[in-house]
């Protein structure tokens, strides 16, 4: 696992979620679909959701938010989870 890909495992399980601006601007990540989709070939499921809102223009602009499934039982049992070798 990348440090990039920690950093948003890490993000996610303290945020709640993360969006591509809020990777880019907290993480330094600037693809984060890109990182997405490597973890969810490791077996990480990643939840993506779609919103909208307007931008500072007015025009409506979607964006992706990535979250990670809320049952953290299931993710503690999982050696998937875990970060360097250490639960999280």
């Amino acid at each position: 696992m990348t440090r990039q890909q920690e950093r948003i495992l890490i993000y996610m399980e303290e945020s709640g979620s993360i969006t591509p601006l809020e990777a880019f601007a907290e993480l330094g990540v600037t693809k984060l679909a890109t990182r997405v989709s490597e973890l969810r070939r490791e077996g990480i499921p990643i939840v993506k959701s779609s919103e909208t809102r307007k931008n500072r223009f007015g025009e409506t602009v979607t964006y992706a938010r990535y979250s990670l499934p809320q049952d953290k039982d299931t993710r503690a049992n999982d050696k998937r989870w875990s970060i360097e070798g250490e639960a999280r």
